[in-house]
This record gives C-alpha cells, structure tokens and sequence, in this order.
C-alpha cells in the first residue's frame, strides 16, 4: 500500500472512531433530555393538580393561582398554597364556617407535611405543618391540642431553629401559648412571654396576638410592656382599651403613643431632609406622608404638620391621605375664628389645595372655601368664591366676612370692612367674634367712640357660666366657644343621653383650645373640674365621648380657685 493509500486508511478509522464517540455522547444527552422532560412533563401535571385542587377554596384571594404557575420548585409551591390556605382561614374579611375551616386546614397541613418529607431543611413547611395542626385542633376544640400538645409544637420550635430570623413560628407558637395560658407552668410562661414580644414586633402578627396578649396579661402594665415602639402598634392597643373602657389603660397607652410618635417623627424628618438633599424627591415624600398619616389633631402636633406642608414635594394625594388633611382643615377653622390660628396661612393654603373636591360646591361649601381662601391670606381668590355666590346673606358666611375684616384692616381698608361686618347675618351679630372684629376695626381707624361702644358690647357677652344650650354638635365632639375672664379651673356638666343608664361605662376627652387636656371616666351627677389657665378672652372647649358612647354636655363654669 503507497502512502496516499495509508494516510486514507488511518482517516478512515479516525472518522470512523469520532463517530462512534459522537454516539457515545449524544445517547446520554438524549436520554438526560428525555428524563427532564418526563420530570418536567410530571412537574407540571402535579403543579396544575395543586392549583386545580387549592384554586377553588381559595376563591377570589389575589394572584394565589398565578403565583403557583409561576413557582419552578414543586415544594415551594406546595409551601406557598399551605400558607394561602391558613392565612384564609384566619382572615376576618371573609369568615368561613366550622367545617369549611378545617377542611382547609386538613389540606394545608397535608402539603405542608408532603413538602417537608422532601425538604426536611424547609422552616416555612415546618411552620406550617405546625400551625395547620394547632388551628385544626383549637378550631375542632380537640383534646389533642393539649394531650399531643408535641404534633404542633414540635414542628413550630422546629422551624425557629431552620429559620431564626423568622417572626412567623414565633406567631403561631404565641398565638397557641396564649389560649393555653392558664395550662402552662411558670417557667414555660417566662418562654412563652418572650415569643410573644417576638410576635408582637411583626407588623403582620401584631393584630392577630395583640387581642389575646391583652386579655391575658393580669395587668395593664404588664401587656403594655410588650407593645412594639411603632406608631400603628399603639393606635391599635388604644383603640383596643377604649372599647373595653379601660380608661387607666388608655391614658397610659396615649402617653406612650406620643412618646412613640415624638421618636418616630424626629427620625422621620431626619431622614426626609437626607433625601431631599440628595435629591431623592420621591422617596421624601413617602416618608414625610408616613409622619402626615400618623400626626393627630392636637394643638402640640400643629408644628409638626406644618413643618410636612412646608417640606413635603408637590404631588397628588391619595384617598386616605386626602381624608387627613380633610380633618386638619376642620379642626384648624375653628381656632382660626377665635384668633389662635394654629397653622400659618401658607400651610393653610396647601391644606385647601390638596383636599378641594372637583365637585361643584354647596352654597355651605363655598361660604368655607371663601374663608378658608382668607385664612391662606389669598383675598382675590376669596373675593372671588364671595362674588361667584348667589347669597351671602346667610349665617354661614359670618365667619368670612369676620376673617376678611382682618384682611382689610391690614391693608387700611377701614370702610371697606366695616361694610363687610354690616353684611354679616343678624343671627351672628351678637357672638364675641363678630364684636371683636368690630373692635379691631374701629381701633383701627382711630374712632374712639365707637370702638368704646364695640368693647362695651364685647364685654356684655363674657361670662363665667354657660349653660347647657351654648354648645353645639359638629361632628363626634360637642364645641362650646366661649368669652372668659381669666379662671384656674373648669367644671363641667353631663346630662344623661336617653339611650345610656346610669351604670354605663363612659369617660370623655377635653380640649382646651386644640389642645388635649384630659381623658376621664364621667359619671352623670358628678361634674368634671379640670386646672387649666384660663386667660381673658376667647377659647375653644371641645368634649368628645370615648368607647362609642352617647353624651350631652350640660353647663359650663369656671372656677376662680385650682380644683384641686
């Protein structure tokens, strides 16, 4: 054989061997594709059966169904929609019957367990395994719960070790510890005490434990002590010991609710300036609307809300937000009447921008758009409201006519507000404002005369009785306004409502010209004597009932001497 004919033949046996090589390879990798096929072809079957099988209880839940097609791990998934179950069951916007609870608990501990014999590192199956069973038996009042108490416990302690930084083992095992409170010994309370701080400190457990955790504690101190330092925590916990009219508890709750909020607003603002500086407006906003949310209608939280209207970035505002500034503006209108404004016109003015309706107003609307316009300091646009009505020869437009004499005075315009007065209905002539307008103008314009007779009828109205038909009834809280001489203290009268006995568990708050003064248990027959400095001149008196319950105020009087 030449040596062409030998090269040829070795190519042949080399071509031949790469082939079967190829061979060698490429059945491996058809049989490997084959089998992730089969396990993806099986992957599938058994994830659409779980959604078909978990989809119809679940019923209308938000993207449960979808997530699951979307999960890749099988056991995920299985952990996903035994999650979505108990979260159903413990759901109070759609209460399931006793049957339809368990049922649904059966299923979810059936594929919590199955996703747990294959992932036995998985805390989420061991939680809920262990929560499925606790709930099942507690909702089936099983003797179990207690004689197999390890079935559940076990598998939640189990899952705080998987998963340390987990708060919902820690949920489930408080929930359970808190209806077996009096069955455990003192040292597994000391335990269970712990996990329920830990509950306590999730945003999402928080209202599930803090019901129980509170009607367990044997003191009011005690289950305050666990109360997250968070704002929403202790709105929750007053709101709570109000409709169990537990008013030694609550006056302590709303101290620490401020304290709380005092600490929260200060980091709150803090962090806000940081991102406006760095130019993160958005994200500004988010917190600034955070402190605007949380910020109650209280005369020591008015810097605070004009402090967010001064730095908060321009931007549309929600429903819930828009509801807040809504409250503000009422609460801020009728101090700005008796002269102690709270807000400055600037804040005033965003407030009515941000919460003025695109609906036509009322002929009552306009009369506080107009004024509203006045207390932002913007008299073209509440001369244009006044132009545009159709009668402001009603009582609900003294207040404009009062606020647009100030106005006018600051711009010399003395006739001009005198006339303005003149039109103010006759109804409201004789309230201290009215006269103290009179007053204001008429010093003004340098008339002796007649700002003595202005000062002499304003002195007619100050008194130091009101009774009973002075106040009135805006809203949840009845407001007197009143014209006082200087005073230490207050004494205030109930009458019984005709729907409340005598025995009825009632306590009010006082507001003293925006400002909280007290929450107290009230008893018809026994008058409410507060100290408060009382200085010459006009305030606001607003008496609100706690715990839902009916009240009249009766009279009002002021005393010379503290009360106490």
């Amino acid at each position: 054989m030449n040596s062409r004919g030998l090269r040829s033949h070795s190519f042949g046996k080399v071509a031949t061997g790469s082939g079967r090589l190829r061979a060698v390879l490429v059945v491996p990798a058809l049989l490997l594709a084959l089998v992730s096929l089969l396990r993806f072809t099986e992957y599938r079957a058994q994830r659409e059966a779980l959604v078909a099988r978990v989809a119809p209880l679940l019923g209308d839940e938000v993207g449960v169904a979808q997530r699951l097609r979307r999960e890749p791990d099988l056991e995920q998934a299985r952990v996903l929609a035994a999650r979505a179950l108990v979260r159903q069951v413990l759901s109070q916007e759609a209460p399931l019957s006793r049957a339809d609870r368990l049922d649904r608990l059966a299923l979810s501990r059936l594929l919590a367990a199955e996703a747990l014999s294959r992932r036995p590192a998985s805390w989420g199956a061991s939680t809920l395994l262990g929560a499925s069973t606790y709930l099942g038996w507690s909702i089936g009042h099983d003797n179990r719960l207690l004689m197999a108490a390890p079935a559940w416990e076990g598998p939640l302690w189990h899952a705080t070790v998987l998963g340390p930084g987990k708060a919902e083992p820690a949920s489930f095992l408080s929930m359970a510890y808190l209806e077996l409170w009096p069955t455990l010994p003192a040292g597994k309370r000391a335990e269970a005490q712990e996990l329920v701080r830990r509950g306590l400190a999730d945003a999402e457990s928080f209202p599930r434990l803090i019901g129980p955790w509170m009607a367990t504690a044997e003191r009011v101190e005690e289950a305050l002590e666990l109360v997250p330092a968070q704002p929403y925590a202790w709105r929750h916990v007053r709101s709570l010991l109000e409709n169990r009219g537990d008013w030694h508890g609550y006056r302590l709750a709303t101290q620490r609710w401020y304290e709380v909020l005092d600490a929260d607003f200060a980091a709150g603002f803090e962090e806000a300036e940081a991102r406006l500086a760095a130019g993160d407006l958005l994200g500004a906003r988010d917190r600034l609307l955070l402190i605007l949310r949380e910020t109650p209608l209280d005369q020591r939280y008015a810097d605070t809300m004009t402090r967010v209207m001064q730095r908060l970035p321009a931007g549309l505002a929600d429903s819930i937000t828009s509801r807040h500034l809504k409250r503000w503006l009422g609460w801020a209108r009728p101090l700005c009447r008796i002269g102690s404004c709270p807000l400055p016109p600037a804040a005033i003015g965003r407030l009515a921008r941000a919460t003025e309706p695109a609906t036509p107003p009322t002929p009552a609307d306009q009369a506080l758009r107009a004024e509203t316009a006045l207390l932002a300091g913007d008299l073209g646009r509440g001369e244009g409201i006044e132009r545009q009505a159709a009668d402001t020869w009603q009582p609900e437009w003294a207040p404009y006519f009062i606020a647009k004499s100030q106005l006018l005075i600051e711009r010399k315009s003395y006739a001009e507000a005198r006339a303005g007065l003149e039109r103010i209905h006759p109804s409201r002539q004789d309230t201290p404002g009215y006269w103290r307008a009179r007053l204001a103008v008429e010093r003004a314009a340098g008339d002796p005369t007649a700002a003595s007779w202005a000062e002499a009828q304003l002195e007619t109205l100050r008194a130091q009785r009101w009774p009973a038909t002075a106040w009135t009834r805006p809203g949840t809280g009845a407001q007197l306004n009143l014209l006082a001489s200087a005073a230490e203290g207050l004494e205030i009268h109930l009458a019984l409502a005709p729907s409340q006995g005598p025995e009825a568990n009632l306590a009010v708050t006082v507001h003293w010209d925006g400002r909280t003064l007290a929450t107290l248990p009230a008893h018809f027959g026994e008058p409410i004597r507060l100290a408060v400095e009382v200085t010459a001149g006009e305030h606001l008196l607003v008496v609100e009932s706690l715990g839902g319950r009916a009240i009249t105020p009766g009279a009002v009087a002021l005393l010379d001497r503290h009360p106490w």
